[in-house]
């Protein structure tokens, strides 16, 4: 996992306390994200405990903002705010260009503005579908 500073051009469209979820393997964090806590996930000496999320706005192309509770070797006790998250699924697919872990072709599908909970309503209606 790359955790890096968020660009200067992107900190508008963030809360300053957040991390913010680029890819499936990096991450930036805003100005104000706290150092204690950073540090700590650079070393790896960080336990999630929960985690909850609050759902983007109806009708808006928003993601979910995420929270993570968890505690640090040397911060203690934290609440990291996550935001820039879309739910997503793989599907199977006719293209080659991303394989799961048997080998099959797949496709990410992203679901903006929706909550989680439409990923598994999605997979169910289409495993339903054939």
């Amino acid at each position: 996992m790359e955790l890096k500073p968020l660009p200067k051009i992107l900190s508008d469209e963030y809360d300053k306390d957040s991390l913010v979820y680029i890819s499936d393997t990096e991450m930036c964090y805003t100005e104000n994200f706290p150092k204690e806590v950073l540090n700590d996930i650079i070393n790896k000496e960080v336990q999630i405990f929960t985690g909850y999320y609050l759902s983007p706005t109806r009708g808006t192309k928003d993601s979910p903002t995420i929270f993570l509770l968890g505690r640090g070797n040397n911060c203690g006790k934290f609440k990291i705010k996550v935001q820039g998250f879309y739910p997503y699924c793989y599907i199977k697919s006719i293209k080659e260009e991303k394989y799961d872990y048997l080998g099959y072709p797949v496709e990410k599908v992203i679901f903006r503005g929706k909550e989680p909970k439409h990923v598994a309503f999605f997979r169910d209606r289409r495993q339903k579908s054939g």
